[in-house]
């Protein structure tokens, strides 16, 4: 059996109103391992507010370190 890799981006300090499909932008989906809604997944609070973090599934290695090229920019207001 081979070991295969899930690259995952965890971001933080995101606006509290963002959403799957501005992330998915930001990212480009041809990062993204599938879809938006199954690669995004945006964290929520114990109130059940957005947190300000999700955590992003990439599609391979350069996918993810193309990601991590992105850090300290701008999504939004932060």
């Amino acid at each position: 059996m081979e070991n295969e890799w899930v690259w995952v981006l965890r971001c933080r300090g995101l606006p509290y109103s963002i959403t799957k499909t501005e992330i998915e932008k930001f990212f480009d989906t041809s990062f993204l391992a599938s879809n938006a809604e199954e690669s995004i997944q945006i964290t929520y609070n114990e109130e059940g507010r957005p947190s300000g973090e999700c955590f992003v599934v990439m599609s391979n290695e350069e996918s993810y370190y193309n990601g991590l090229r992105k850090n300290n920019e701008y999504l939004k207001s932060r």
